[in-house]
């Protein structure tokens, strides 16, 4: 019975830490796979472009997102991108930590490239945020621009949701403008990638097979060190 028992709380153990282990890392949201359109939107320091993303039921950890960029020949300049919470369907302001770190100067001709965090970024559930594109120079024609697509088509095995729309604006992001309303409103090619939290029932099971374990052995212990008996005595002095 006790072995069984000490099975089972590792079995349990073991179940948890993969369940916990599997969000790292993993893709929460893509559309880099749909087809781009041939005339992208451009980045410059007269138009800052934003794709909206809803999150799951779960609180997640933001790790990086891989964005979807065509570069001139002669690209001049840096882009940059940031991770904005939301007010009213718009960007609003940088959240703590929001400053990804990646190319600033992707080359000729462009391609996907990976902007990641340098501090954990948790998100709320079922929450709206916006990956923002920014550029350092302004230009009547943009070095970099952020590709996007007429499919409202996209992918998350978490739950999470690609709006599909997104958001411009012309002066240096003091205000947006959606592409909601429009004829077509394309929205822009990236993915995330991170960590869904543990919902609290997990890490509960987690706990439940650590104490299981710690009861098994102390009952273990005790039976390797079985306590001295006193002598049998019969009848009274």
């Amino acid at each position: 019975m006790k072995k069984r028992l000490h099975q089972f709380s590792l079995i349990v153990i073991l179940s948890v830490s993969g369940l916990a282990l599997h969000g790292q890392g993993v893709l929460l949201l893509s559309n880099l796979d749909q087809l781009p359109f041939q005339s992208p939107p451009g980045l410059d320091l007269g138009q800052f472009l934003a794709a909206p993303f809803i999150t799951g039921s779960s609180p997640s950890i933001f790790d990086s997102a891989t964005v979807a960029l065509r570069v001139s020949e002669l690209p001049t300049g840096q882009v940059h991108f940031y991770l904005y919470s939301d007010a009213n369907g718009l960007p609003a302001s940088q959240v703590i930590g929001g400053a990804l770190n990646g190319p600033a100067a992707p080359p000729f001709p462009g391609g996907n490239y990976t902007y990641s965090a340098t501090v954990p970024i948790l998100l709320s559930p079922d929450t709206q945020y916006w990956l923002v594109g920014t550029q350092t120079v302004g230009s009547s024609n943009p070095s970099y621009a952020w590709r996007d697509t007429e499919s409202y088509d996209y992918s998350s095995s978490v739950g999470w949701q690609l709006p599909g729309y997104c958001a411009f604006g012309h002066d240096q992001g003091a205000s947006w403008v959606s592409s909601a309303d429009a004829p077509i409103p394309s929205p822009l090619m990236f993915e995330i990638s991170g960590t869904v939290v543990p919902e609290p029932a997990t890490c509960n099971l987690l706990g439940i097979g650590l104490l299981l374990i710690t009861v098994v052995n102390r009952r273990r212990l005790r039976l390797s060190f079985p306590v001295a008996r006193l002598p049998h005595r019969s009848g009274t002095l």
